[in-house]
């Protein structure tokens, strides 16, 4: 080729790979800085789960160390009505304690792999009539109605019959918490098509903001809004440890809701037909 010629192909060459050296470094560029802002996002959600958890403990134990105080320093005696009172009071700020401890130790192990799951058939009917039982007095002492129903039979599930309860007791400890006095909390159940179990717990509670929805099962997440004369209250995990839960199984699971119409929390998890037993 003449010389004029091939100078001028090989600037046109070195334009173009420039050109194309300049538009990979923009967005690897691009993506290293997306990737700064979600570890920053990370670090500020971490830091916020510190000092909320930092503030849920340092609640019952407060309490508990009053309580002994008092009963130590004979302002108070055991076998009187303030005595035992107080008491009650400490029991019941240790038995927060350990539940927040629970929390964390569970999403530990949820997080490490090491939670260990023994799976079995279990009757998902007798499940839910357990996990109400245990409920049903937190639920009438806030003056709601917790009911379950579902068709006729006992559907049979392969799951860890402890982990499921947790999944169950936290969902609806959620939907009694959101929930005013006199409204009802109701837990359901369907078998799908694709041999699915749908499991539904519902409530008439505040409901749950639409910017929310896509986030609540997320590490260090907390649903913001709140019933007035009411605070948040716990570590914040116990959806992710539910959705991870549910997810062990097979199942998925998701929320429902919109402000001032309650939510509907929804998992499923595979059926492995129906159990002998008879009615529900």
């Amino acid at each position: 080729l003449p010389r004029v010629v091939r100078e001028t192909l090989e600037k046109y060459h070195s334009r173009k790979e420039k050109a194309k050296l300049e538009q990979e470094i923009r967005m690897k560029n691009e993506a290293l800085e997306h990737a700064n802002q979600e570890l920053r996002k990370l670090d500020q959600l971490k830091s916020e789960f510190i000092a909320s958890v930092s503030h849920e403990f340092r609640t019952p134990l407060n309490s508990i160390q009053e309580s002994l105080a008092l009963l130590g320093d004979g302002v108070v005696k055991l076998g009187e009505a303030k005595g035992n009172r107080v008491l009650d009071i400490a029991m019941n700020n240790l038995n927060r304690l350990k539940l927040l401890i629970d929390d964390l130790l569970d999403f530990s192990k949820l997080e490490a792999g090491r939670m260990r799951f023994d799976k079995q058939t279990q009757d998902l009917a007798d499940i839910l009539n357990e996990a109400v039982d245990s409920m049903r007095g937190i639920a009438q002492k806030k003056g709601l109605s917790l009911q379950w129903e579902g068709p006729a039979g006992h559907p049979g599930v392969l799951a860890d019959r402890t982990r499921l309860l947790q999944v169950l007791t936290n969902l609806v400890d959620n939907a009694i918490k959101f929930t005013p006095p006199g409204g009802q909390v109701r837990i359901t159940w369907a078998l799908e098509q694709d041999h699915e179990v749908k499991v539904m717990v519902s409530d008439s509670g505040i409901g749950i903001a639409k910017e929310d929805l896509a986030r609540i099962f997320d590490k260090f997440e907390q649903v913001r809004n709140q019933m007035p004369g009411t605070e948040l209250r716990g570590t914040g995990l116990g959806l992710a440890i539910s959705k991870q839960i549910v997810e062990v199984h097979g199942g998925r699971i998701w929320a429902e809701s919109e402000p001032g119409r309650g939510s509907r929390f929804v998992f499923t998890l595979p059926c492995e037909g129906y159990m002998p037993q008879e009615g529900k």
